[in-house]
């Protein structure tokens, strides 16, 4: 087991006690996974997302990370984000469970300005390095080369979903419960649950 990132030596107040064990680093990695693990299971619980979900959470409450590797490896760039990165890519690349990419419904300013869907997916391909992807969604009335983009998507090796998942009130934003349709029968759930994506599948 790798040392705790903070000994103590400068708070020796807080050292050995409640407040460092809750406050601590792995203690904090540990609340953002338990939350991540919540919402995921409220989502489902309240029939947002499918069942399916709720498993989900009992996986991502249960990932390890090494707080004391973290923040060795973040000294060079100062955020632990930037070597956290490989270490999900490579928990991605080593999984049983199905890889699903959604797709924005419109580029990201300052990040991905220009990008055409294919584009996009193009670009995270080449950074997910060795991630089998197994099915891409995207909003079937956000799509303008659809050959294209299925093109894009069978070279990764995925299957295609168009599906009707924006927001109904225009905001370029997802829906969950239209979102909640198209995902049900990739993830395995009855499409009679959550209804059936509108479209196409490849």
């Amino acid at each position: 087991m790798s040392p705790p990132t903070d000994l103590g030596l400068l708070s020796p107040v807080s050292a050995g006690t409640v407040a460092e064990a809750l406050t601590g680093d792995h203690a904090v990695l540990a609340a953002m996974l338990r939350a991540e693990a919540a919402l995921l299971t409220a989502l489902a619980t309240t029939g947002v997302a499918p069942a399916a979900v709720g498993d989900a959470a009992v996986v991502v409450a249960a990932v390890d990370v090494d707080a004391h590797a973290l923040a060795l490896e973040a000294v060079s760039g100062g955020n632990p984000t930037i070597p956290l990165v490989p270490q999900l890519r490579a928990a991605l690349a080593s999984t049983q469970a199905r890889v699903v990419v959604v797709l924005n419904l419109e580029p990201q300013p300052g990040e991905t300005d220009g990008f055409s869907p294919e584009e996009h997916l193009s670009v995270l391909q080449a950074h997910l390095g060795g991630v089998a992807l197994h099915t891409v969604i995207a909003d079937a009335d956000s799509v303008v080369d659809r050959r294209g983009l299925l093109s894009a998507v069978r070279e990764c090796g995925a299957e295609l979903v168009l599906a009707p998942v924006a927001a109904l009130d225009g905001a370029p934003r997802h829906d969950p419960v239209r979102l909640s349709a198209a995902l049900a029968p990739v993830v395995g759930v009855r499409q009679g649950e959550y209804g059936s994506p509108i479209g196409y599948r490849n």
